[in-house]
């Protein structure tokens, strides 16, 4: 008898097991996935954390520089009982100490050592005892602990990459972190990596608006001292993470020297623990300086329940195409015996007696019954693994709604302080509120309303680049003019422009309309806009919005300036989160990182793109078309 019949079995067993490892494979990658934005998460909350602590910090340090705006003389005590309340060591883990460097010129020397030593310290001398003809001793520390103490009178200036800081802190007129050093208190059997964060202090009532004249009339630095270790302790803590990372002094600095420090050595952790499957730099810019963030993932990122996801789909795979075989050769074999019985009866019916029967044949009779059990049996089996799998779904459905249930609570309760806080800002600067208060006082007024704009903006932006991230992100697209759209945007945002004698203009060629939402499309513009701002000069600055038409049912949308222009080596990292094309001290501090990273995904959201025009001279050119009819709206 022909076996023809038993090929279909055994090409159906091939076809799922080739769908099986192709369902494997999707999965695997699906579980991957969900490890890599877990991943990034905790990434981003780290780099979130370290950059809000470090602007608390230095809100501590302006309440000192206020001390001194408010005094022409801080007494020893006064300044004591200033630290005491801000109550440091519990609320600001890391810090050492708050205190206040003055600027002391040559002349001024002895009349400064003696006035120190009739406070009673007798043995106070400023050190080194070098020739210059300015110094800048330690004369405030507190808490005044037998650690501290031992920098009372230290000069700082007379350490390169400390002076290196009061010079940049004197030609920006902000905040200063120095680069990596060793505090003057550190001792032998715990040494750590340190730094220094300064706030210049000027005579009061006297100009600071050009570096000579912040360099002339310099009065101090309210400065603190901070132990790495002790620092990230602080901020991240050292709990059971999935994640480790080391922070080096420098951009793209990564060397022993540069190291400040390794969560993975303070914490113990084993070389084996790390996948460095999952890595990640990210460059943050603290006080005009740069530190260079490298993540890895712990092997504890890939526990949990969804490791086991993509075996379960193989062992279920696998079943069913054994299955599948078993049922589909059993089929073609009952089909060849049956024929065998056929042709048997036949050749009995010719008269032909001297057949014989396949011994299998005559057995098979009785596995009929048992094969019908074992393929019921199977069948529950692969029910209740079907069941299990829906199970699963329903939770990673719940988890991700939790997930954004979560986000939006976070967002809430960031948000909510800062309400009145801006509130009370811009009560004192009502007209009517400001009548006893002083130029500066109004001054710091507005820096409290700049710096909670700021963070809410921020807060905004980490929502957005989450929102993107899960594709949860909301368009209301409706159709617009082109024109009357680019005009607008520009008016809205000439206040920008206006404070720094920008000339911002919008030239539009393209007509007729276009299907977007409205307002992210405006926020794609602003976020253009306003990067282009502080790279133009204030005098003849430029910038101009374009719109054009390219015969392919798209329009280019441009924003153009005569500014710095964007360097070849920076332009494929402009669209990566917190990467900041900016390493000056020109930027103000804490900027997001996260404004071009948005629009390029609200453009793509679009089914557009954005690019930075190589070819532009005379400054920078970003571009993004969008087709006329955006994907979000077919």
């Amino acid at each position: 008898m022909q076996r023809d019949g038993l090929l279909i079995p055994f090409a159906a067993l091939a076809v799922a097991v080739a769908l099986t490892i192709f369902a494997w494979y999707t999965v695997t990658v699906f579980v991957n996935g969900i490890e890599q934005a877990r991943f990034e998460d905790e990434v981003l909350a780290t780099v979130f954390s370290i950059n809000n602590r470090m602007q608390e910090y230095e809100q501590v340090l302006f309440g000192g520089k206020g001390l001194f705006a408010s005094s022409q003389q801080v007494e020893r005590a006064e300044w004591k009982a200033f630290v005491d309340n801000q109550m440091i060591q519990n609320r600001f883990p890391g810090v050492q100490g708050v205190g206040f460097v003055e600027r002391v010129t040559a002349g001024e020397l002895a009349s400064h050592v003696a006035s120190v030593r009739n406070e009673g310290f007798a043995g106070y001398v400023v050190r080194p005892d070098v020739q210059k003809e300015v110094y800048y001793p330690v004369v405030f520390i507190e808490p005044f602990d037998a650690k501290n103490r031992q920098a009372l009178g230290f000069d700082i200036s007379s350490e390169q990459v400390r002076n290196a800081a009061i010079s940049r802190a004197l030609e920006s007129g902000q905040t200063t972190i120095t680069g990596k050093i060793t505090l003057v208190t550190e001792t032998q059997s715990d040494m750590q990596s340190g730094f220094l964060m300064l706030v210049p202090v000027y005579e009061n009532g006297m100009p600071a608006g050009t570096p000579d004249e912040r360099r002339e009339n310099i009065r101090g630095f309210v400065y603190a001292p901070f132990r790495m270790d002790d620092l990230m302790k602080g901020i991240t803590g050292l709990a059971a993470r999935d994640i480790t990372f080391s922070i080096h002094d420098g951009q793209n600095q990564t060397t022993n020297e540069n190291l400040m420090f390794d969560l993975s050595s303070v914490a113990g952790t084993r070389g084996g623990d790390i996948d460095r499957s999952l890595e990640k730099t990210v460059i943050m810019d603290i006080g005009g300086r740069q530190w260079t963030l490298e993540f890895a993932a712990l092997r504890s990122i890939h526990s949990g329940f969804d490791i086991f996801i993509p075996y379960i789909v193989l062992v279920v795979g696998f079943t069913l195409s054994g299955v599948l075989f078993y049922v589909m050769y059993s089929a073609s074999r009952q089909r060849e015996e049956t024929a065998e019985l056929v042709w048997a009866a036949e050749e009995i019916a010719r008269g032909n007696l001297d057949i014989r029967l396949d011994d299998n044949l005559l057995a098979s009779q009785d596995r009929i019954g048992n094969l019908a059990r074992v393929f019921d049996e199977m069948r529950k089996s692969v029910k209740a693994g079907t069941d299990d799998l829906k199970k699963m779904n329903e939770d990673l459905v719940r988890i991700d709604k939790m997930k954004e249930e979560f986000s939006s609570m976070v967002s809430h309760e960031l948000k909510s302080p800062l309400t009145p806080i801006k509130f009370g800002a811009d009560s004192l600067l009502d007209p009517e509120s400001t009548g006893n208060l002083t130029e500066e006082q109004r001054g710091y007024a507005r820096m409290v309303m700049r710096n909670a704009t700021k963070m809410e903006n921020l807060i905004n932006d980490l929502m957005d680049s989450y929102k993107l991230d899960i594709d949860k992100l909301t368009f209301v697209m409706t159709e617009n003019d082109i024109g009357q759209m680019v005009s607008q945007c520009v008016a809205d945002l000439a206040p920008y422009a206006k404070d720094k004698a920008i000339k911002l203009e919008a030239d539009t060629k393209a007509s007729g309309t276009i299907t977007c939402d409205r307002k992210r499309i405006d926020q794609v513009i602003a976020n253009l806009v306003k990067n282009s701002v502080d790279f133009v000069p204030e005098s003849g600055g430029r910038i101009t919005v374009r719109a054009e038409d390219t015969g392919n049912k798209e329009v280019v949308f441009s924003v153009e300036d005569n500014g710095v222009g964007i360097r070849a080596d920076k332009v494929d990292k402009l669209f990566e989160k917190f990467y900041q094309i900016d390493t000056t001290a020109k930027r103000k501090f804490g900027g997001s990182g996260l404004g071009l990273p948005i629009s390029k995904g609200i453009v793509e959201a679009h089914g557009g793109r954005i690019w930075v025009d190589r070819e532009y001279k005379g400054g920078a050119a970003i571009r993004f078309s969008l087709p006329r009819k955006s994907l979000q709206s077919r």
